[in-house]
């Protein structure tokens, strides 16, 4: 109040001393201040109302770890699973373990980190091509995302060199075009946008800005470059980190983000300005503040991806799917859109006749379908004794399950 005062005295000497009557001068300072106060309350007000909205738009699903099973029938809700054995060659190394899977039409685009490939199959298993490591324009060094354009092209993404690669779904090659040097790990596109963005790293302040690249589908230009979020010991509460799911294509879209506001999640859709409308509630399992600035600069990832959430979300129109890890164990829970948002089962493995199925499941081609993977081919004949249906045991290559729900 000293201070204002302080203030006020030194304007009335000013305007004093260039004539102006002193009635006048605390006439329109007191206009000014009324003024000033009025919209101080009305952009705040609209600003709490805001983010009132936001919040209560939100859908609410309760989900609890704990309430889980070892296995769910789910005959009940499928019309069809298709069994689809990779197709082995040997003269191309066999897939690792697949990172990502995309059902494009009657084509099947496989990913396999681990050795650096993009496998082409068709709807059966068939192989059609494959776009390998390289030197030359049209191939790559060292892919570390791959993503499917709205175009039904195939965009990859090198670590360490700024490009990005397009190529056809039979693997033919179009073009190479130029990224910003700033590190990136994942691709996505999203409508007639390419994000990249990377996973969530703390500096040594305790201090990060993920950095989400925005350009148009041509690859022409950079549309938007946005820090997300600061992660600072002073946003104790209100904290946004990046958990980006390291499996499967999920919703078309693995730009997710961890918000820990009240430990709770929240996730992208795609539109990724936009939170997403779903409020996961798993029992207060969710990791506080607390937990991760614990965990220091090398553990906060390893919380984030096992204490609860993997970062597997899919939706169909009817149903919701994802899967988070309680403790190291993985699970699942697919949710009923339709009747009141009621979880239908909550487990690690699906059974569905005779056949045991992983629970990772990604989003295929239409509305109605997930594609789920068993990786390692001897253990699911191991554990699929009647798996006979003209599978050859001896293929090492992946399983794909293609999932028609009801």
């Amino acid at each position: 109040m000293k201070l204002l005062n302080h203030r006020f005295s030194t304007y009335l000497k000013y305007f004093t001393y260039k004539n102006i009557s002193p009635k006048k001068i605390k006439k329109h300072l007191l206009h000014l201040f009324l003024v000033s106060c009025c919209l101080n309350i009305v952009s705040c007000s609209s600003f709490q109302k805001e983010t009132k909205v936001e919040r209560d738009n939100l859908i609410t699903i309760d989900i609890d770890p704990e309430n889980s099973t070892e296995l769910s029938k789910i005959d009940s809700i499928v019309e069809s699973v298709k069994i689809v054995q990779l197709q082995f060659i040997e003269s191309i190394a066999e897939i690792n373990k697949v990172e990502k899977i995309f059902q494009v039409k009657d084509t099947l685009v496989v990913f396999d980190k681990v050795m650096g490939n993009v496998f082409i199959y068709d709807n059966n298993g068939r192989y059609i091509n494959h776009i390998k490591r390289g030197g030359k324009q049209s191939e790559f060094l060292d892919p570390s995302d791959v993503s499917i354009s709205n175009k039904n092209t195939i965009l990859v993404l090198e670590l360490r060199r700024p490009f990005i690669k397009e190529y056809n779904l039979d693997g033919s090659y179009i073009k190479t075009f130029d990224r910003p040097h700033s590190y990136a790990e994942h691709i996505e596109n999203i409508n007639d946008f390419i994000f990249l963005h990377s996973p969530f790293q703390p500096s040594k302040a305790n201090k990060s800005h993920i950095n989400i690249i925005k350009y148009s589908t041509e690859g022409k230009n950079i549309v938007e470059i946005k820090p997300v979020f600061p992660f600072t010991k002073e946003l104790t509460k209100n904290v946004v980190l990046m958990n980006i799911n390291r499996n499967f294509d999920v919703l078309n879209d693995t730009l997710q983000y961890l918000q820990s506001l009240k430990d709770t999640l929240y996730s992208i859709t795609s539109k990724p300005e936009v939170f997403a409308k779903y409020y996961f509630n798993y029992g207060g399992k969710n990791p506080s503040m607390n937990d991760l600035e614990k965990a220091g600069n090398q553990g906060a990832n390893d919380i984030i991806n096992n204490f609860v959430f993997t970062g597997s979300f899919s939706e169909t129109d009817k149903y919701l799917f994802i899967s988070y890890s309680n403790y190291g164990s993985v699970l699942g829970t697919l949710i009923d859109k339709s009747d009141s948002f009621k979880p239908i089962f909550n487990t690690s493995y699906l059974q569905y006749q005779d056949f045991y199925i992983p629970i990772l499941l990604s989003k295929g081609y239409d509305e109605s379908t997930f594609i789920s993977v068993y990786n390692n081919s001897k253990g699911f004949f191991q554990q699929n004794s009647k798996a006979d249906q003209g599978l050859d045991k001896q293929n090492k290559n992946p399983i794909i399950f293609i999932i028609s729900l009801k």
